[in-house]
């Protein structure tokens, strides 16, 4: 196998590692610049709508629903409005129990109807919501997500003070005591962190829905989501792309705790594959060759790193390139996991990096061929190319 380490190939995978570290090390340094944000209690004046797309979510809903409207925040500045995404559960009655019950506040459920554009799915969702909402912030979440007690708050008071058409916020995981639960934990936190720090340097790679807040205005001269060939999912990174390609400078990252939303991790490896799948099927639809490079870039470099490691494997040598690509990629991934942990104060996560390390290496390769089928389930639906 020799011969493996002196062909282009071998030039290919190690430029790739090459590139891997110094990306890296550009987002090291990027999320390191970002401010982090502090409130300071000013009278709020902007209306927002906080949308949230529903499948049956009867089990999250209420729990969701009661996170928002117990946040600190003037709610006659806000309207919350819940669509229900073709629920075969009790997700709609359970909404409508609760808006009964909040009748002082501004709660509405939309509910979808027929088979017309369903492909959209979500995205299906939010456009329905937006064309309702009397906001000038559209502020978008999941229905199985909590949320820091001043999440709106904070959101409102950094789009009134930085005059932002778009902003990201941090998403991480609420924790299991599972060593699954807690890799994913960390890894998500990994990926908030080059989320922030990709906006931070004015070309945008990942963002979360779960998490987003824009303008009115800005959704709709981006043409909204009636873009032909984009697929079911990508309700927010390809929105952002456009919303940045039309407002240069006006995206940015919300670097606060008190703007944190909490998802649930994936429960079994199963959902967790199908969620990365998901994630992996948007990429051979990218139109901006920022996006394309860095994804050729990551993917080049876990596929180096599995080359190296399956050749030690079966050669019982240890040549010192690998070695060197090896250590390079870890030094600099645990160092960018590290700065990002501390601000979250989840440093403790970090117990579990080196068996994440080698299991993000092999599952980014397979799930990287595995996404180009555009194929996957999604809330219990089938979502094909």
């Amino acid at each position: 196998m020799d011969w493996y380490f002196n062909n282009t190939i071998s030039f290919i995978l190690f430029l790739g590692a090459a590139l891997y570290f110094l990306l890296m090390l550009i987002y090291l340094i990027a999320w390191e610049n970002i401010a982090s944000f502090k409130i300071i209690g000013k009278e709020l004046s902007t209306f927002i709508s906080v949308v949230i797309p529903a499948r049956n979510e009867e089990k999250n809903i209420i729990k969701c629903l009661d996170s928002i409207v117990n946040q600190d925040f003037p709610f006659q500045l806000c309207e919350i409005i819940v669509v229900d995404d073709h629920s075969t559960d009790n997700t709609a009655p359970l909404i409508q129990a609760f808006i009964e019950k909040k009748s002082s506040l501004r709660i509405k459920l939309i509910r979808l109807t027929g088979d017309s554009e369903t492909a959209r799915y979500k995205k299906n969702a939010i456009t329905a919501a937006v064309q309702e909402a009397n906001g000038t912030l559209i502020v978008t979440t999941d229905s199985d997500c909590t949320f820091s007690p001043k999440w709106l708050r904070t959101l409102t008071e950094f789009y009134e003070t930085q005059k932002v058409s778009m902003i990201s916020a941090p998403v991480i995981f609420t924790e299991g005591k599972s060593a699954f639960s807690q890799m994913q934990t960390m890894e998500f936190l990994g990926l908030v962190g080059i989320g922030a720090a990709s906006v931070q340097t004015g070309f945008p790679l990942m963002c979360n829905g779960a998490n987003l807040a824009y303008e009115k205005t800005a959704f709709e001269k981006a043409g909204g989501y009636s873009h032909e060939g984009e697929p079911a999912s990508g309700d927010d990174i390809f929105l952002m792309l456009r919303i940045n390609n039309l407002f240069s400078g006006r995206v940015k990252f919300l670097k606060s705790e008190d703007a944190l939303v909490y998802t649930p991790a994936s429960a079994t490896i199963s959902d967790f594959f199908e969620q990365r799948k998901r994630w992996a099927s948007k990429g051979t639809l990218y139109k901006d060759l920022t996006v394309v490079i860095v994804a050729v870039v990551t993917w080049l470099s876990n596929f180096a790193a599995l080359s190296s490691i399956l050749y030690m494997l079966f050669s019982w040598s240890v040549p010192e390139m690998i070695l060197r690509l090896l250590m390079a990629k870890m030094i600099i991934e645990f160092f960018f996991l590290a700065v990002v942990h501390r601000y979250f104060k989840k440093t403790y996560l970090l117990f579990w990096f080196l068996p994440a390390f080698f299991v993000n290496i092999f599952y980014v390769v397979v799930i990287g061929i595995a996404g180009l089928s555009r194929s996957y389930q999604w809330k219990g639906r089938e979502v094909k190319k």
